[in-house]
């Protein structure tokens, strides 16, 4: 099962908003993430982990996986920009020989 079954698990028959509380997000947040209109986030997980004890080490994985991903598209990004400049620096070299 994958965290966000386990998160709507420990929701029970709470309401969103008061779910939403004590995970310390927003009920519009926890609801479009609930219903898939948004993809789990950083607070939602953040949240679980702080204040849900039963899924605090699933939700800090989660929040690690996403954390790795982003850094590494960030590294790719910078490369590929670094790129980008030095071939456009090794242009205006070449006009001006």
């Amino acid at each position: 099962m994958d965290i966000l079954e386990e998160i709507k698990k420990q929701q029970g028959s709470m309401s969103d908003s008061k779910f939403a509380t004590s995970i310390g997000c927003t009920r519009q947040l926890w609801q479009a993430t609930r219903t898939g209109t948004l993809p789990l986030s950083d607070t939602i997980l953040s949240g679980v982990a702080n204040n849900i004890p039963a899924l605090r080490k699933a939700a800090d994985s989660q929040h690690h996986k996403m954390f790795r991903g982003l850094t590494s598209k960030v590294r790719q990004d910078r490369r590929e920009s670094i790129g980008v400049v030095q071939s456009a620096i090794e242009e205006v070299k070449r006009h001006l020989r």
